[in-house]
């Protein structure tokens, strides 16, 4: 490319640069009037050149803004500085910007005014401010949580990850994972990332993994795909979960004599038992259909992964209140509401609390019997009862 060499073109050059660009800008003299805007400049401000062009600069900012401005003209500590600011407009919109100051010079090189050159950072600022919230809300959570670019380098990885691993973010951001964490790419592990980024939709593995502070983890790993306008993975999301305590629950329950699973699992009603750390053990079918799954979706699970509300202070005060008398069974009658297809029920629900194992270890159990027809029965012959008394008595 030749660029003019004429005085003339020069200028024409940068008249054009000077009305074309995204960029807006500003010039004044020494007192601050205004000598030139261009386009940008002008849609930055809501205003029309004419509106603008002999006005002081002072009078269109914001009045912090407008004296910082001045005093840093009147005695200027460099030729250029940049600063954040923000430009209100006349409908009362908003633009924040970085400017950037240049002093401009005579031709025997006294100061003969300032270029201000403004750009619109909104956008930029509003990502940061996104990115910075995801951030605080990534390390907040005990998940391990770190983004890939399409390269397959770390971008991102929270506090929980960093424990983990026993890496700081210094060590893994910018590195490859091969390079990161070699022995953690296991075939499943590549495969899941590889498939995001191709098909573009959420992919789930679960893998055991030796980690630094933890040792040999159960995890569930998915992998959440990020484009751009043009529907190209730019990131992959992955939040891994330690579920080594939910498996070895339910590899536990799993493992429990056949002939005692199938006694209970053939009791006409419902069954629960819950250790000390709030996990079901063991929950046969009528108890799982009630809470949306099945034995094996619930067996391993925390209280409060699967009740909520009313239903779920009960639950915890029922279990401490038979952990604190352990062998006593108490029984109750306490209604349901309709959830997951099933009607309302009434239930009596006798529970009790095993022993204190010799390791601490403590089971609660709550055993079901819906009584719901016999409710209404008893609440019909009341409602009889009451009609009969009622009436008139004849002789």
């Amino acid at each position: 490319m030749n660029l003019p060499s004429s005085l003339p073109e020069r200028l024409n050059l940068l008249e054009h640069l000077f009305e074309a660009s995204t960029q807006g800008v500003w010039i004044v003299d020494v007192s601050g009037t205004t000598t030139a805007v261009n386009p940008a400049m002008c849609r930055m401000l809501g205003r029309d050149v004419r509106s603008l062009v002999g006005r002081s600069i002072f009078d269109l900012l914001l009045p912090d803004d407008a004296t910082l401005l001045r005093q840093t003209l009147a005695q200027p500590a460099h030729d250029q500085w940049e600063a954040d600011t923000l430009l209100v407009r006349p409908d009362g919109s908003r633009c924040l910007c970085s400017r950037k100051v240049s002093l401009l010079r005579d031709n025997v090189g006294d100061g003969a005014g300032w270029m201000i050159i403004w750009t619109d950072v909104s956008q930029q600022r509003q990502a940061e401010n996104t990115v910075q919230m995801f951030g605080l809300a990534a390390d907040a959570t005990p998940d391990l949580i770190s983004v890939v670019d399409e390269t397959g380098h770390y971008r991102m990885v929270n506090d929980a990850w960093c424990r983990a691993n026993r890496l700081s973010r210094k060590e893994a951001i910018g590195r490859h994972v091969r390079q990161v964490a070699p022995d953690k790419l296991i075939p499943e592990r590549r495969d899941a990332l590889v498939e995001c980024m191709i098909q573009r939709h959420r992919v789930s593995v679960k893998a055991q993994l030796e980690l630094p502070d933890r040792g040999l983890a159960d995890l569930e790993i998915d992998y959440y795909p990020f484009g751009d306008d043009l529907h190209q993975v730019r990131h992959v999301m992955m939040i891994c979960r330690d579920v080594t305590a939910r498996q070895a629950v339910l590899r536990a329950a799993q493992s429990a004599d056949a002939d005692k699973r199938a006694l209970l699992d053939a009791f006409p009603g419902y069954i629960a038992a819950i250790n000390q750390d709030l996990r079901y053990v063991y929950a046969n079918q009528a108890t799982a259909a009630r809470l949306g799954g099945t034995p094996e979706t619930l067996i391993g699970r925390r209280i409060d992964e699967v009740l909520e509300g009313e239903t779920l202070s009960n639950m915890r005060r029922d279990v401490e209140d038979r952990f604190g008398d352990p062998g006593r069974p108490v029984t109750i009658e306490r209604s349901y509401p309709a959830n997951h297809g099933l009607p309302p029920v009434t239930l009596q629900v006798t529970r009790v609390a095993s022993p204190v194992g010799v390791q601490g270890e403590q089971t609660f159990y709550a055993f079901g019997i819906d009584i719901s027809d016999h409710q209404r029965a008893r609440r019909d012959v009341e409602l009889l009862l009451g009609r009969a008394a009622d009436r008139p008595h004849t002789v």
